[in-house]
C-alpha cells in the first residue's frame, strides 16, 4: 500500500489546466506557488513564503506574462534568497522605486 504523504504535491498544476482556469479561487501547484483567479477571470501567480519567520504573500505577476515555468523558476528563486536570510519582498519594492539613469539624468 503506497500513500501519498505531501499534502500538495510539487508541480500540481500544467500549462493547459492554466489556460482553463475559469472558475474563481486559487489553484496550488506546490511550494507555495498557486495560481489566482479573480471574479472577473483575471489570472496572477502568487507565491506564499516565510520570510524571516512571517508568512507573506509576494505577486509573480500576470499568468498572461509570466509562463507557469518562469513562474516556479522565481518561486524557486524567492525561497532560496529567503532561506538564505533575504527578503525577495523588500528587494522587489526597493526595485520598483529605483530611478532610472534618464530620471536621474534629469
Amino acid at each position: 500500500m503506497t500513500e501519498n504523504l505531501t499534502r500538495r504535491p510539487a508541480k500540481a498544476l500544467t500549462a493547459q489546466a492554466v489556460r482553463n482556469a475559469t472558475e474563481p479561487g486559487k489553484y496550488f501547484d506546490g511550494h507555495g506557488l498557486f495560481l489566482k483567479v479573480n471574479e472577473r477571470g483575471g489570472k496572477s501567480w502568487v507565491q506564499r513564503i516565510v520570510i524571516r519567520g512571517k508568512r507573506r504573500e509576494l505577486g509573480l505577476g500576470s499568468a498572461q506574462l509570466v509562463s507557469l515555468a518562469e513562474a516556479r523558476e522565481a518561486a524557486l528563486q524567492n525561497r532560496k534568497f529567503a532561506r538564505a536570510g533575504g527578503d525577495p519582498l523588500t528587494t522587489k519594492r526597493e526595485a520598483a522605486h529605483a530611478l532610472t539613469f534618464e530620471q536621474a539624468a534629469c
